[in-house]
């Protein structure tokens, strides 16, 4: 790599690689959905499996992917792309011609990564995403995890620009969650840019932005780390994220950056722990994951020779030292003298068990408040009232169970009612190679108030060291006080990090950089030049909300970019967030960037000299970083001055300010006026200018998005959109979307409107749309026993009016011929049937050519099993009491019944509080609790509305608290348990859910249980006509049982529909059993319809054994009791 290419990599790199990590325990991986693309070779097989890959792969112009793809064809295994995979750019066009017809032939067994490339022709990487479709992982996040044999597998995004790799972020956040979750003994993690490599500069320093990810893995005990971006391979020993060697808990780091794209010239730095370096090679990295150890082997394509080969074994997690809380005391505040001033603080803390929390504040009078809290979500509040003018500062500390104390402190100024408040400051602040910024905050020092900092505030990057070393020992004495917004220095860091991390609550929401507050009489609007601001922009759209809603009559903006100077960095791009002040009557806007003093006449948006509503205009660029040259003094240019250093002091009255340039010592330069606050304007009405935008490419049955943002009005009104599409149809809105229909060239038009009713004359562009191939959607992943015919189908749609006749391919993926054949039709699906002979998993591949010979491929997953073996389900409701014994008798039916225990509700009498579970319920059948879906009855809500207690005996099993119904798997049958004692109508959640459930799960059998029955012959409570939605659900789905308590008897039912009639090809079999002994048995009336068999008076269990298509019941009774009930059926 040469010194240019390194300095580019360097300025931009966020690290790519694959790492290995052993874990004792494990909880659920995401962000990924249940991925069933793809399925890791050891599936079946508890041995050693082969994970085999590189990065920097295909290009068009090169046949080096094929020579690295030849070795891949005779290398079993799962296969890792680590990013920039087709270049030059992950188009989708790059992914087909160049990448799919040599490594493409592996896509169906591919892990993908993304590289920075990925990037360049997309800000979503919608090329990389739309190839490997849900094998890429969620396209907003490009990080998912998986299990390959026993170990636990990690893929990150390194493009920081797009998805921050900032600890604290999601990303990070996500990753640590996903480490403390896994069960695997090793943990492998995959990206593309590394933090350590050899080079042929001079000097070399690690990635810092992947840094994160190092900390992470490092403390969960990570193993193995594989790269790319560098086009050649190295191999480092076990390091810590520092780079230290460490031979018992250090990482290893593999970079294998030689698919084929090219290589990089030989590393003239080897840095150190680096122990292999090969250069001028194209090859792959074969890893053989094995229980608890791993070797790792370079092979080279053919006809080339350099190799690397070796073994390691996983070692455990590093010991994590106990987080402190992270405390947030929010933005500085103001208040008057003996008015009641209210705090609200939020924080958040990492640790499991570590409430509650003592808290302690400091209201920097003398005065105190204290107090505890058991919840991290709820804000933490208090109230103080002051009796003294002045600037106080209130310190917040958070202290958890462990001792541990996090803190915040927040400014507060005590000003006289209707009196005047400071605001000082300036942008271009601070270099650690100059000290003006010492100058300039030798004068905040003297100066009280709010400090305002006008972006580039700490060069040359904003990084966490430029604040911590530049900016922090001279304005940083100032940061309880300071307001600020980042300039473009702040964003040379990704994301702005550095500035985030530094100011927290006091700079805003991280993913905007823009906020607004009150300061005495005014109203303060903190703007950020460096994220879109365009006409109909997110921030854009969110500063004429803002304005509309304050109730100040004077306003001030402060924005890095000026859109006024007589320098050299004017920029229009701010015109739109000028043109909502304006209309709003925005008195004062203050801009850094230029760095000079320049002080404006009021002034419209478009430069027009206004002294009735216009914004006067300060540039304040003169914090310390130096000066630069102005020019010629530009119309409305009032003073300007690039010889002196200083701070803009404003003192802002409720009817107007004073301002003043103070220059630093040694410099007399000065400037000092007043102005007054103004309403908005109510000037003659001029007419706004459409600009459409365009020409704009499409496709036909895709969104196109259209984008008016350079229209513009003289006036600064607001305007409104309306767009004719040329095809008929309508829109509005600046950035309106639209889908044509049908490939044609199209005359789009637009006409804008101002607020006051003055119309654009039109403006025309051109959509040129392009023929687009069928979507396939292969539907749902589906599951079969082999031997047994199974029929796939797969529905598409074509958006072209006029693309028919279209033939269709089904690839069933176990080597069988195709089944094709051809359809006039979208509305019927196409099908094909086919027995699978072997167990196993396999990809079912449909594509669907239109008559133009556009083509969609559409996939789904058939997983082939053998047929299962029958499960055992055994339980009953109304359960344990301490003032009987029946629970111990149907207790003992249980120990001696293997398999799943279920519970029907009244699991506990008189009520569900944890004392009667832990006392009444434990002795009995909880010896079998570790075994037991419960279900809830109306007891267990008898102490809580939210049935607390039952959920904190059972736990986990016992599904989400706040829902109290969920699934599960048994054998060959799937399993619902249910609560009653919610919604149950259609339409309510719990419906909704039992529907969404039953569609995704394949298997032919099903049951569901609940304590209230549908049908009960029982003259105590009766039949339940509010389960009847549930019913119908279960029927709709082809259920075959429902198990109900609640009756104090036994009670069994023909098939039947979910209104009671008898039904013996579809219908559904309940079982009513509330017979497990905690309570006296209830007498029958009248047998309704379909009722079979009624016993009352016996305690004991229905056991069922649920075969593969099968199923039989007994009731059981306790002994001494004779009563029993048994048979079979078939599911349907």
């Amino acid at each position: 790599m040469s010194p240019s290419s390194l300095a580019r990599t360097a300025a931009a790199v966020l690290a790519g690689a694959l790492f290995t990590t052993c874990r004792d325990n494990q909880g659920p991986k995401w962000p990924l959905e249940a991925r069933q693309l793809l399925t890791p070779s050891s599936a079946t097989s508890p041995g050693p499996v082969t994970l085999v890959g590189a990065g920097n792969i295909a290009r068009c112009d090169r046949t080096n992917d094929e020579a690295t793809a030849n070795l891949l064809d005779g290398i079993p295994g799962t296969v890792f792309a680590l990013g920039d995979a087709a270049y030059p750019n992950g188009t989708a066009t790059n992914y087909a011609n160049c990448y799919n017809l040599s490594w493409g032939r592996h896509k169906s067994r591919t892990y993908p990564a993304l590289g920075n490339h990925d990037y360049d022709s997309s800000a979503t990487a919608v090329g990389y995403f739309g190839y490997f479709g849900v094998a890429a992982g969620d396209p907003t996040k490009g990080y998912y995890s998986y299990d390959l044999g026993t170990w636990h597998v990690i893929v990150l995004n390194s493009n920081d620009t797009y998805v921050s790799t900032a600890a604290g972020w999601t990303q990070e956040q996500w990753l640590k969650t996903d480490l403390a979750a896994t069960t695997k003994q090793c943990v492998l993690a995959m990206w593309h840019r590394p933090r350590f490599y050899s080079t042929t500069s001079s000097t070399f320093s690690p990635s810092g932005s992947v840094k994160p990810f190092w900390d992470d893995l490092y403390a969960a005990g990570a193993d193995l780390v594989v790269n790319a971006h560098m086009r050649d391979y190295e191999r480092f020993a076990p390091q810590t994220p520092s780079g230290a060697g460490d031979a018992v808990n250090g990482i290893r780091e593999i970079i294998v950056g030689t698919g084929g794209e090219g290589l990089d010239s030989p590393n003239t730095l080897v840095i150190p722990n680096s122990e292999v370096q090969i250069s001028g090679v194209y090859g792959v990295l074969s890893l053989t994951l094995g229980d608890g150890t791993y070797s790792w082997q370079f092979i080279p394509v053919a006809g080339q020779t350099g190799t690397d080969s070796g073994n390691g074994t996983c070692h455990h997690a590093a010991p994590v030292a106990p987080a402190t809380p992270f405390v947030s005391a929010g933005p500085d505040l103001w208040t008057h003298p003996l008015d009641t001033l209210k705090l609200s603080v939020t924080f958040s803390d990492p640790g499991s068990n570590d409430a509650p929390w003592a808290y302690a504040i400091t209201w920097g009078d003398g005065g105190s408040s204290t107090g505890i809290t058991s919840s991290r979500s709820t804000p933490i509040t208090a109230s103080h009232v002051y009796t003294a003018l002045g600037l106080d500062s209130i310190r917040v500390s958070v202290a958890n169970s462990p001792g541990l104390t996090g803190w915040d402190t927040v400014a507060v100024q005590v000003v006289a009612p209707a009196t005047q408040v400071v605001f000082v400051g300036a942008g271009d602040i601070a270099d650690c190679t100059k000290t003006g910024d010492s100058l300039t905050a030798n004068l905040l020092d003297t100066i009280p108030g709010t400090v305002f900092v006008a972006g580039d505030n700490a060069y040359p990057s904003g990084s966490s060291a430029d604040y911590t070393n530049c900016y922090g020992p001279t304005w940083g004495r100032h940061k309880a006080r300071t307001r600020p917004v980042p300039g473009n220095h702040e964003y040379s860091t990704p994301g702005a990090t550095g500035y985030f991390g530094y100011f927290r609550a006091a700079a805003g929401d991280p993913a905007k950089g823009y906020y607004s507050y009150d300061l005495g009489d005014w109203h303060i609007v903190a703007l950020n030049s460096s994220t879109a601001h365009g006409a109909g922009s997110p921030q854009e759209t969110w500063l004429k909300a803002d304005l509309a809603a304050s109730t100040k009559r004077c306003t001030l903006a402060y924005m890095h970019h000026p859109l006024f100077s007589s320098g050299t960095m004017a920029d229009t791009t701010e015109r739109p967030l000028w043109q909502d002040l304006y209309a709003a009557g925005a008195d004062v806007v203050v801009a850094g960037h230029d760095h000079n003093y320049q002080r404006f006449a009021p002034q419209t948006p478009t430069g027009v000299a206004d002294p009735i509503s216009g914004i006067r205009e300060f540039v304040a660029g003169m914090g310390g970083a130096g000066l630069y040259t102005l020019g010629a003094p530009l119309p409305n240019s009032q003073v300007q001055s690039d010889q002196a250093l200083g701070v803009l002091k404003l003192t802002l009255s409720a009817s107007g300010y004073d301002w003043k340039f103070i220059p630093v010592a040694g410099k007399t330069f000065m400037d000092a006026g007043s102005g007054t606050c103004h309403d908005a304007p109510s000037a003659g009405n001029r007419a706004p200018t459409a600009a459409p935008g365009g020409p704009y490419p499409g496709s036909e049955g895709t969104v196109l998005s259209f984008d008016a943002s350079g229209s513009s009005d003289p006036d600064g009104d607001a305007l409104s959109y309306n767009w004719s599409f040329g095809d008929g149809s309508a829109g509005s809105g600046v950035k309106p979307s639209h889908t044509y229909a049908n490939n044609a060239v199209y005359t789009v038009t637009l006409t804008v409107t101002d607020a006051r009713g003055a119309s654009s004359a039109p403006g025309t562009t051109t959509a040129t749309i392009a023929n687009a191939g069928p979507t396939v959607n292969a539907g749902p992943n589906q599951t079969v026993t082999a031997g047994s015919a199974l029929t796939v189908s797969a529905n598409f749609s074509d958006p072209g009016v006029n693309d028919a006749p279209w033939s269709y391919a089904f690839d069933l993926g176990d080597g069988s011929p195709q089944t094709a054949g051809s359809t006039t039709s979208q509305a019927a699906p196409v099908t094909a049937t086919h027995t699978y002979q072997t167990a196993g998993n396999y990809t079912v591949q449909v594509t669907v050519t239109d008559r133009d010979g556009a083509s969609g491929l559409g996939a789904k997953s058939v997983t082939v099993s053998a047929a299962a073996a029958t499960a055992t389900l055994v339980g009953a409701g109304t359960v344990a009491s301490c003032g009987s014994t029946g629970d111990e008798a149907t207790a003992a039916i249980i120990d001696a019944t293997p398999g799943t225990v279920f519970t029907l509700g009244d699991n506990v009498y008189p009520s569900g509080s944890l004392t009667n579970y832990q006392n009444c319920y434990n002795p009995s059948w909880g010896r079998h609790k570790a075994r037991t879906a419960p279900a809830l009855g109306n007891h267990e809500y008898d102490t809580t509305p939210t049935a607390a207690d039952y959920f904190t005996y059972f736990g986990a099993a016992a599904g989400d608290p706040t829902k109290g119904y969920y699934g599960f798997d048994l054998g060959a049958w799937h399993i619902v348990a249910l609560n009653s004692d919610v919604s149950m109508s259609a339409g309510s959640p719990q419906e909704q859910w039992l529907r969404a459930d039953l569609a995704a799960h394949a298997q032919r059998c099903s049951l569901a249980y609940w304590h209230h029955p549908r049908f009960s012959s029982g003259s105590t409570h009766g039949s339940m006509a509010q389960a009847q939605p549930l019913w119908q659900a279960l029927y709709d789905a082809g259920a075959e049982i429902v198990l109900s308590g609640h009756e104090h008897n036994y009670e069994r039912f023909a098939p039947q529909t979910p209104s009671g009639a008898p039904d013996l090809a579809r219908g559904i079999r309940e079982f009513v059993v509330g017979t497990g002994g905690g309570a006296g048995a209830y007498p029958f009336g009248t047998p309704i319809a379909n009722s079979e068999v009624r016993i009352t008076g016996v305690n004991g269990v229905l056991k069922l054994a649920l075969g593969d298509g099968t199923y039989a019941w007994q009731f059981i009774p306790v002994a001494g009791q004779t009563a029993t009930d048994s048979g079979s059926g078939t599911c349907h």
